[in-house]
């Protein structure tokens, strides 16, 4: 059977019912209100017309008009009417699509769907830098140890005198202290004579010089610094950020630090600040015992922001070249 949709007064959906029930009342089944149904088009134009009565005829006998001749009469039957209640009112059908607007809604649940997953899957599956191990810089194979002449060096990175180095003394060097003061030893060795340096040591009990002001490059030099680094015993408690701040001061060309301990980030910001408006490059060396990923990064940073460079060295690696025939101290 054909069928008309309408809207229910109520919720405002639209809802549909069989054609047989217009003019009548039928029940949304969104909200359950009674709505009615209007009349089909052209059902009104013929709603005063009605079937005329059969003529009765001459010669019935009396009774009931319109009765054949001799039919029993009888006392009248009365008819039940049924009076319908609300729970006999037909329910009407849901129109699923309601029109234009649900269509665009439904589209934007699912792209927005779509785009949410996509979202939780980039997270879920994002490259997390902490997860990944620490593999430590690749250096050249050139000896920290050999005394270069041309260019002067410290590291195996091109200085520029005046040079300051800061070897840090505290108990953390431990192991790599040895190291650390025979790499100062060679790079003042590769000065040219004449040209001045100085060597900051930073200990527990407070910092010291070699010498007040700065020392000539020469074998003079190179005595005075051997005697200050050779057999050092680390111990204590060192500040690194606050000897660097001291040996800026001193406004040298270059100011190389050995050390390996993690500079914060608040410290490498105001002393690359401070280095580069005395017109210092910083050159950060770490000796690493084990992966000491934040110092490594932290003397990264701080030698690139004042134009420098840095290097990092593994015992291991240190151990090859020591044990080289040609590294000289």
């Amino acid at each position: 059977m054909a069928k008309m949709r309408i809207k229910c007064n109520g919720c405002k959906k639209k809802i549909s019912v069989d054609e047989a029930f217009a003019g009548g009342m039928c029940r949304c089944p969104y909200c359950k209100a009674i709505v009615k149904v209007p009349e089909r088009a052209g059902a009104a134009a013929g709603a005063g017309s009605s079937r005329p009565d059969r003529p009765s005829r001459p010669d019935a006998p009396p009774g009931r008009p319109g009765s054949p001749a001799g039919a029993r009469q009888g006392p009248e039957r009365a008819t039940k009417v049924k009076v319908l209640g609300p729970e006999d009112i037909p329910m009407a059908d849901p129109v699923k699509v309601q029109g234009v607007v649900t269509i665009l809604l439904f589209l934007c649940l699912i792209i927005m769907g779509a785009v949410g997953g996509y979202a939780i899957w980039k997270i879920m599956n994002q490259e997390n830098p902490h997860d990944k191990p620490f593999v430590m810089p690749a250096n050249d194979n050139s000896n920290p140890f050999m005394a270069n002449t041309v260019p002067a060096v410290a590291g195996n990175i091109k200085v520029e005198p005046p040079v300051i180095y800061v070897l840090d003394c505290g108990s953390r060097m431990g192991e790599p202290m040895g190291y650390a003061s025979k790499m100062v030893r060679a790079s003042v060795k590769s000065l040219p004579k004449g040209q001045k340096f100085n060597i900051l040591l930073l200990r527990d009990g407070g910092n010291k010089w070699m010498v007040d002001g700065l020392e000539f490059a020469g074998p003079d030099g190179l005595a005075k610094a051997r005697q200050e680094t050779k057999d050092i015993i680390p111990s204590g408690r060192t500040e690194l950020a606050a000897g660097i701040k001291q040996a800026l001061d001193a406004k040298p060309k270059t100011l190389v630090v050995l050390a390996n301990k993690q500079i914060e980030d608040k410290d490498v910001n105001e002393l690359a600040a401070a280095a580069k408006s005395g017109g210092t490059v910083i050159v950060a060396i770490s000796i690493c015992v084990g992966s000491e990923e934040d110092v490594v990064k932290s003397f990264s940073r701080l030698s690139e922001q004042t134009g420098g460079k840095s290097r990092a060295f593994s015992m291991a690696e240190l151990d090859t070249f020591n044990n080289s025939s040609d590294a000289v101290d």
